[in-house]
């Protein structure tokens, strides 16, 4: 009896069988595929410049000053959505919500008129400043088909709107406080860029960190004076659910 066109037989089919159950396989059925996630974690402002050119404030009296605005760091939270368009690209529609409190504002100016003055200065700024951001962002995992030891790094980057809705209540310096009161809401363009990696702990949870850099097109937030864009840093934990 004759065993060896059997056995070669078994021997594919069970080949066939272990392929079609690869991880390697069950990367390539992610596309088309759709993801969930949720993140949280903390927003880090930048420095953000400012100038008045010359602001008539009353009484005959002129002020031009120039300097930054200094921020705490704030919290982060977010979801994004993303869809696989092949192995390793995906498109992803990205929420983050952030919170940071002003915290001085610092440079040197002049004062011409009845009260005459020039100098540097440092006062301390009570406020803060909602962020709401929407983007759009293309995502690429290079080693998604072949994690190394279950971690996926990815890179990626797209552009978005955010509204900036802050208040400043008051400035204070030398024992000495003086009411400001100044709100302001406003939408602009937005861009990011992002960093992170995700370690699958099942094939529909994976968990990760991420790091977006945010610039924000921001436009002037007190009246009679100028100011620079927004950029800050997001470092944020995650977690996603593929469907």
């Amino acid at each position: 009896m004759k065993l060896g066109p059997t056995v070669s037989t078994l021997a594919l089919s069970t080949l066939v069988a272990a392929l079609a159950t690869s991880p390697a396989n069950a990367q390539t059925a992610n596309v088309g595929d759709f993801y969930l996630g949720l993140n949280a974690g903390v927003l880090i402002p930048d420095d953000m410049s400012f100038n008045v050119p010359g602001t008539n404030i009353g009484g005959g009296e002129r002020v031009t000053a120039s300097g930054h605005f200094t921020f705490d760091t704030g919290a982060a939270a977010g979801l994004f959505v993303g869809y696989h368009v092949t192995e390793w690209l995906a498109v992803e529609g990205d929420f983050q919500y952030g919170v940071v409190d002003f915290k001085s504002l610092t440079g040197s100016g002049t004062a011409t008129g009845p009260i005459a003055a020039s100098g540097s200065f440092n006062v301390s700024v009570d406020g803060y400043a909602d962020t709401y951001t929407f983007l759009a962002n293309a995502i690429i995992a290079p080693l998604k088909l072949n994690p190394w030891h279950g971690f996926s790094p990815y890179i990626g980057g797209g552009v978005g709107f955010t509204t900036w809705d802050g208040d400043i209540d008051s400035i204070s310096a030398n024992g000495a406080t003086a009411a400001v009161n100044s709100s302001h809401i406003e939408t602009d363009l937005a861009a990011d860029a992002v960093a992170g990696i995700d370690f699958a702990l099942i094939p529909q949870l994976s968990i990760g960190a991420r790091y977006q850099f945010l610039y924000v097109d921001l436009g002037d937030i007190i009246r009679g004076a100028s100011n620079g864009n927004f950029t800050g840093h997001m470092i944020t934990l995650n977690a996603t659910y593929h469907f």
